[in-house]
């Protein structure tokens, strides 16, 4: 089982320099490993400045975000990715969003883009297919089993699955994973 970082869902939560950590208002030079891990928060912990675990629905508003994306800093790119994905606007906005970071220069943003692609199309927002399909069929003929291919599978299985769309998916992951039994 997954489980899913406590952290991204608090207030306090900072923007992330994902080759230094994570890191919030509690937490200025780093959060713990305990904590990172699975230790519940929402009690006070060493050292934490007196702020525990806030739920937020929303980090950043939508001009935030985009504030993020226009820095164009490769290590919070993936980041502001993520906290765009969050947002349940009917608009064109996040699609085009991904779409442009799916053909980014550095392989980590590219590969969130994808995932947050595979998001949009688990909640059914409908996609671009003549505009999206392209993307995940040419990140397909990477490496198999690069970080790059398995995001662009994860969007392949969504699309398949939540919008009908005919990608081979389900078929090239089995494919895959039997070589591991």
């Amino acid at each position: 089982m997954i489980r899913r970082l406590q952290c991204a869902d608090c207030k306090h939560l900072h923007p992330v320099r994902y080759r230094k950590g994570y890191i919030c208002t509690a937490f200025p030079d780093g959060i713990p490993e305990e904590i990172v891990r699975g230790y519940s928060h929402r009690q006070p912990y060493p050292n934490d400045n007196g702020i525990q675990f806030e739920e937020t629905t929303w980090q950043y508003s939508r001009a935030e975000v985009e504030k993020l994306l226009n820095m164009n800093d490769f290590e919070l790119l993936p980041y502001a990715l993520r906290t765009a994905s969050l947002y349940d606007e009917g608009d064109s906005w996040l699609e085009n969003i991904f779409i442009h970071y799916a053909e980014h220069s550095d392989e980590y943003v590219r590969c969130e883009a994808f995932e947050c692609l595979a998001r949009l199309a688990n909640k059914r927002f409908r996609l671009n297919e003549m505009r999206v399909r392209p993307l995940i069929e040419n990140a397909l003929k990477c490496r198999q089993g690069s970080t790059e291919w398995a995001a662009a599978l994860t969007a392949a299985c969504a699309v398949e699955k939540e919008l009908h769309w005919s990608m081979g998916a389900s078929k090239l992951h089995t494919d895959y994973m039997q070589q591991f039994r």
